[in-house]
């Protein structure tokens, strides 16, 4: 009998929150458009991958997205997601011709604070496709990359490990993410 063993799982949910629920991506994205000036922005000269994310407050139709995510992930997959307990709301506000730096969201050297899963939800996109491409490793196959497109009021969920980027926005709207991270119990 040959035993396997899994050792890792990478992994990428895509959906979008049911219409019978009460969230208003149009008020997210007013919400993280209100709060994008100099001094929310992460400025780190250390992490400049993060330029283009900006420090979101709480928002009630945010945590109705969050409390989806979690109800919706725990009865798929019998683990709940819990915020992580530093910055676990962002924005991310990409003006024309902006990308998004490769990057990840954990911190090698303080994994209490590390998510183990992101969520990016769209909240405006324009008419031209925008991808987030992430990056990854299958063994052997080294430099392998997966595209998934930025869809208006959907989510992706995602392994936070995984390096990712996404694409520039070439619509003359700024495109808005709401970035979002958890851990599991």
């Amino acid at each position: 009998m040959l035993e396997k063993h899994r050792l890792t799982e990478s992994f990428i949910i895509q959906g979008k929150i049911d219409n019978i629920s009460a969230v208003d991506t149009k008020l997210i994205k007013n919400h993280i458009l209100s709060n994008f000036n100099l001094s929310t922005r992460y400025d780190d000269k250390q992490y400049w991958y993060m330029k283009n994310y900006i420090n979101i407050p709480y928002h009630q139709h945010i945590q109705w997205v969050i409390d989806w995510l979690r109800d919706h992930y725990n009865l798929e997959h019998q683990k709940t997601l819990i915020n992580t307990p530093v910055d676990s709301i962002r924005g991310i506000v990409q003006q024309t011709n902006e990308n998004v730096l490769t990057h990840n969201n954990v911190k090698d050297w303080h994994l209490t604070e590390s998510p183990e899963i992101d969520c990016l939800y769209t909240v405006a996109t324009g008419d031209k496709k925008s991808f987030v491409v992430f990056e990854y490793d299958d063994g052997r196959n080294k430099h392998r990359r997966w595209k998934v497109p930025l869809v208006q009021d959907g989510f992706i969920l995602f392994s936070s490990h995984l390096n990712r980027y996404i694409t520039k926005n070439e619509n003359k709207d700024s495109m808005v993410n709401l970035s979002l991270h958890f851990q599991l119990i």
